[in-house]
């Protein structure tokens, strides 16, 4: 009792309600998190089950694809509508299969006597690839042109399709096999194979149905599935080799100017390192904290076939569906403060010694808002003013060095600006010189070109010195594309182009103005002077040697030298004097 006597005011009121409100907050705030979180885990766990459930359907009805094309081959086969022995029939056929559906890469077909006919489209070209009679030996590879001719890329000696894995797997199971995922290097798209036995009507193996299928529409499905905003979604084959990361463009990395499969080893990704370690079992799901961040993450194993299974790994940040519960809690915390600040208002009435120091507390928070931070008010009292008294100090003391550190940014901001502007100006720089510049031979480009010899036109027309022009081109440059193929055709234009460069003196202009034509502008330079120097031009191309075929080839030249101020009618000369010299043989200059 004696206590309670010494008890003033606004003790008396201020105890007993701070004790309810205390009691009543932290009861509340208990069971409404608790609640909170227990609905939250699982609405996750519900989420987890349904993208594992739509990823896996809608993968399985994908890779059936490619299985039920090589069941619809083998019945066409039993009724004898394809012919397995006839390459080119067989191998339009599987064209005409890989045009139809964009997931085919290549279809074909293998025997046991180790031949193989296979056709599909390979970087917008169509293939046609075959063993002649269906059996091992040459592998003739084939691309078709726009008129449906088979034009011979390369040849393959001493082939036989029985030495492939796909073939020998298909045959020792009896079953429907799939390969490991590939691409990578210079494909940035991820494909796979599938292929299945054939029998005769006496059950004897007679060959394999495969076919190759494209992952591009996977990937794109899995970034169109409907999760929470950062939910970050993985697809990869039991060795990490990862086939779709949700969060990047796409599954490769770039080491040494080389495109690799991206992995749990060499990706610095740690949420693709925890769901990789966790594959063991068929299913797995945890709560998991990186980078002060919570994750409902889990692994869930989907087998392709015997011996092979890939995995879907989920991450989901808690932040992302939080949210409600933390709405629940501000909501709870406001209650709560608000309640307070009603008690001080009624003791503020009662207890009015009170209201100088908040005052001058008051006076020090509009000193702060001006930006006086720093500022510190002296108090020996340990009651709530005192506590209050000492927040703002600390407040105050906290607000000075986040200004402090916030001018610090600032500068660091700006100098940042500064480098970003520079990096700016070097790229505007590039690509200026792109733009002019040859993508293959580096030489100036026909755009380029016509501005030089419009320039030149200028000072010929003031000046009136001579100005020649020369129009070269390789002879029978279709030959050495179509003998040994576009790579090694574009080695041709390259030598030829550093050549040209190389015996042209200063002041001389060279240009790829097309294809396998270059132009060279020479001003001040008469007729007989451009000849010789187109001349020894020549004879340095018909002395190379080029690449690992060594070829050789030649060109032929057409000079012009301008006699009035149409640039067109000069060029056109120039050209008219290069058919000439195609005309009487090639290998000169007219």
């Amino acid at each position: 009792m004696k206590f309670f006597r010494k008890l003033e005011l606004w003790q008396a009121l201020v105890l007993p309600i701070l004790l309810i409100l205390i009691i009543s907050a932290i009861s509340i705030y208990s069971k409404s998190t608790e609640f909170g979180y227990n609905v939250l885990e699982s609405t996750v766990v519900e989420l987890h089950q349904n993208v594992k459930n739509e990823s896996f359907k809608a993968l399985d009805k994908y890779l059936a694809e490619a299985v039920n094309i090589n069941k619809l081959n083998a019945r066409l086969a039993d009724k004898k509508i394809i012919d397995l022995n006839d390459p080119l029939e067989l191998g339009q056929y599987f064209l005409e299969q890989a045009e139809a559906n964009t997931n085919i890469d290549f279809a074909y077909y293998a025997n046991e006597a180790g031949g193989i006919t296979s056709s599909g489209i390979s970087e917008n070209e169509q293939r046609l690839s075959f063993t002649p009679d269906m059996k091992s030996g040459t592998f003739l590879i084939h691309t078709i042109d726009d008129e449906g001719q088979l034009i011979l890329l390369r040849r393959v000696e001493d082939f036989d399709v029985k030495s492939k894995s796909w073939y020998t797997e298909a045959d020792q199971k009896n079953e429907v096999y799939w390969t490991d995922v590939y691409g990578g290097a210079q494909d940035p798209v991820l494909g796979i194979s599938t292929s299945s036995p054939y029998f005769d009507e006496s059950g004897n193996k007679i060959g394999v149905f495969g076919t190759d299928i494209l992952l591009d529409e996977i990937t794109n499905y899995f970034k169109t599935l409907t999760v929470s905003e950062n939910t970050q979604l993985y697809l990869f084959e039991s060795n990490g080799n990862l086939i779709v990361d949700t969060n990047a463009e796409n599954p490769f990395l770039i080491e040494n100017d080389i495109q690799v499969r991206k992995t749990p080893f060499n990706s610095n990704d740690p949420l693709f390192s925890i769901l990789f370690e966790n594959i063991k079992s068929d299913e797995w799901f945890s709560k998991q904290i990186f980078d002060n961040t919570n994750y409902y993450m889990g692994v869930y194993k989907h087998t392709i076939n015997e011996g092979k299974s890939w995995y879907l790994g989920v991450a989901m940040p808690e932040s992302d569906y939080i949210s409600g519960l933390n709405l629940l809690t501000d909501n709870l915390k406001a209650t709560f403060v608000v309640s307070f600040i009603i008690l001080f208002i009624v003791l503020f009435i009662f207890v009015k010694w009170v209201n100088k120091p908040l005052e001058k507390i008051s006076n020090e928070l509009i000193s702060v808002s001006k930006g006086n931070f720093g500022k510190q008010i002296p108090m020996e009292r340990t009651d709530v003013i005192g506590k209050l008294t000492n927040s703002f100090n600390s407040m105050s003391t906290t607000l000075s060095t986040m200004v402090h550190t916030i001018q610090m940014k600032n500068e660091e901001l700006s100098n940042l600006n500064e480098n970003l502007e520079a990096q700016v100006k070097k790229r505007t720089i590039e690509l200026e010189k792109m733009a002019s510049t040859d993508a293959l031979t580096e030489l100036i480009n026909r755009r380029e070109l016509l501005e030089v010899l419009e320039r030149e036109m200028s000072v010929y027309k003031r000046y009136e010195k001579d100005l020649t022009l020369a129009m070269l081109d390789i002879d029978f440059f279709k030959n050495v594309n179509d003998t040994y193929g576009h790579i090694e055709g574009d080695k041709v234009l390259i030598s030829i182009a550093q050549t040209l460069k190389d015996c042209m003196r200063e002041t001389d202009f060279v240009g790829r103005y097309g294809g396998e034509e270059f132009l060279v502008i020479m001003p001040f330079t008469s007729r007989d002077e451009a000849y010789l120097v187109i001349e020894r031009c020549r004879t340095s191309v018909e002395n190379l040697v080029i690449g690992d075929f060594k070829i050789k080839v030649t060109i032929s030249a057409g000079i012009s030298t301008i006699k009035d101020d149409n640039i067109d009618s000069s060029i056109s000369q120039a050209d008219e004097n290069l058919y000439k010299a195609k005309q009487n043989g090639r290998n000169q200059t007219i």
